[in-house]
């Protein structure tokens, strides 16, 4: 039987610690449903200040999992605000878990038809995970789904379930595990056993078929990782430092033995629609390769009125920008105040220091007759994104990103790991290009096929298909989340009925 509740301290170091393990960069997946268990052994023990008391036990994950911010290169006087964000983020990013574990736990003391208790439970957990990752200011920074990036059969499940799913199972299977050693159930425990067996065969089937996707033609990519760390402020040495390691790379590219030339966000200083010197640059690059080139850059067009800047991805061809796709998903209080434009009079100009750009709409590029989606750093975080993109008719999704702004940090690794469970949710092929690192081909699998490390300057070429089969995912989209709004709304209704008939009674 369970220990007294003196001992819930060990509940919760055992919790913390299973836990942290479940996710990079100690991958020990199948820790995550155990260290639910753990968690739901130490909310049942926990009478008082339950919300405040979980708040805590999860907030070592966040920092250890943010710790990033303090490497973060911001110019001078900013460092200060730093330690200030280490402490705010992962305060913000516990409470979500800490509601989680108040309103679970009122769900698992009562004496509702277990039935209920084992739907509801995971039902809430994909909700508040769910409300905390979207919108303006959703960060959905190492959500529970993360944990199973490396259990490959069952991160292919994604592509059915989308990454909710992923955190449902997670809480499923703890919360039966917490019953059966409540309860020493053999049924519970042989229905639990044949659903972890039905799960992962399930993910077998799926990730045999994402390894067997039907591919169309390819296209011959080049990503290049000219390595130059970003600058807070215009530097000449900037752009020459990039020119110098950009030519250096391309150099090693046969005329014509490439389709397209992809370099990272901002991979040009400035804004290249009117520099005459970053267009023939590439114009150079362009004529001695004979290949396509997409980057990133900034933009300033006119939108109605007034000139507005855009975070922006170009393909060019040596002479014409053939497309563009400017960034919908900007950083809040980094790339824009939310909702800033929309905001009345004055306001409109209140500034801190972030930057002002403006969002764009999420569409498609056209690349030698192919649909493809573009994420740009921030929005590769978001399934959303890349769904929606998919939806749109994108048959290979691109990655552009600046990570030098994270330092020598776990912070690009853990972002360049997220997209790698988006090429599992779309069934599409992921063309990394990161300026500092890291880069890389993924495959519909989540499997990595080619890479380049962390501040290293190197080139990857890889022949990459095209796939325009869309996942299940991709067509019906949050159905999990929607399934869990209904199963909690049902529990409503159920726990108000029995709370009437407990009155009647009494």
């Amino acid at each position: 039987m369970f220990p007294e509740k003196k001992d819930s301290l060990l509940w919760a170091v055992l919790f913390v610690s299973t836990y942290i393990l479940s996710f990079f960069p100690f991958n020990l997946y199948l820790l995550a449903p155990v260290a639910f268990l753990f968690l739901f052994v130490y909310i049942n023990n926990t009478t008082k200040h339950v919300f405040l008391k979980t708040t805590l036990l999860f907030y070592p994950f966040y920092a250890f999992h943010t710790f990033w911010i303090l490497h973060l290169q911001v110019e001078k006087g900013v460092e200060k605000f730093l330690v200030l964000g280490l402490l705010l983020l992962p305060l913000y990013l516990s409470l979500y878990p800490g509601l989680f574990s108040l309103f679970s736990r009122q769900i698992m003391v009562k004496k509702y038809p277990v039935f209920y208790k084992i739907l509801c439970v995971p039902s809430l957990w994909v909700i508040l995970e769910y409300i905390k990752s979207t919108g303006a200011f959703g960060f959905p920074w190492m959500n529970l789904y993360y944990s199973q990036l490396n259990h490959y059969f069952i991160a292919s499940l994604a592509s059915i379930t989308g990454p909710y799913g992923l955190s449902f199972i997670i809480v499923l299977l703890g919360y039966l595990f917490f019953i059966i050693y409540k309860s020493r159930s053999r049924l519970l425990f042989s229905f639990t056993l044949l659903l972890v067996l039905i799960l992962e065969l399930s993910g077998y089937l799926v990730y045999k078929k994402l390894k067997n996707l039907k591919t169309d033609s390819a296209l011959k990519v080049a990503i290049l990782q000219p390595n130059i760390l970003p600058r807070n402020i215009y530097d000449p040495q900037e752009w020459s430092k990039t020119r110098d390691s950009v030519l250096y790379l391309v150099r090693k590219i046969k005329k014509n033995s490439v389709d397209i030339i992809v370099l990272s966000e901002s991979a040009i200083p400035g804004y290249f629609r009117y520099s005459i010197r970053a267009m023939r640059l590439l114009k150079d690059i362009h004529d001695s390769t004979g290949a396509l080139i997409l980057f990133g850059t900034q933009d300033k067009r006119r939108v109605k009125e007034t000139y507005r800047t855009f975070n922006t991805v170009m393909l060019f061809d040596g002479t014409h920008i053939l497309d563009l796709y400017d960034k919908h998903h900007l950083v809040p209080f980094g790339e824009w105040l939310p909702y800033q434009y929309k905001l009345p009079g004055k306001l409109k100009k209140f500034n801190l220091g972030w930057g002002d750009f403006f969002p764009g709409s999420i569409k498609t590029i056209n690349i030698s007759g192919h649909k493809a989606g573009i994420l740009i750093c921030f929005e590769s975080i978001f399934p959303e994104i890349s769904r929606e993109l998919t939806k749109k008719g994108a048959e290979m999704l691109f990655v552009l990103t600046n990570d030098g702004w994270f330092g020598i940090s776990k912070g690009p690794i853990e972002h360049f790991e997220m997209s790698r469970l988006r090429s599992i949710e779309t069934g599409r092929y992921i063309v990394r290009s990161a300026k500092t690192g890291i880069s890389a081909v993924i495959e519909p699998t989540g499997r990595v096929i080619k890479k380049l490390g962390l501040f290293k300057k190197g080139i990857i070429i890889y022949n990459v298909p095209f796939i325009k089969e869309k996942t299940f995912y991709t067509v019906h989209g949050e159905f999990m989340v929607y399934l869990s709004f209904l199963i909690v709304l049902a529990f409503l209704v159920y726990n108000k009925l029995y709370t009437l008939k407990e009155r009647r009674h009494g």
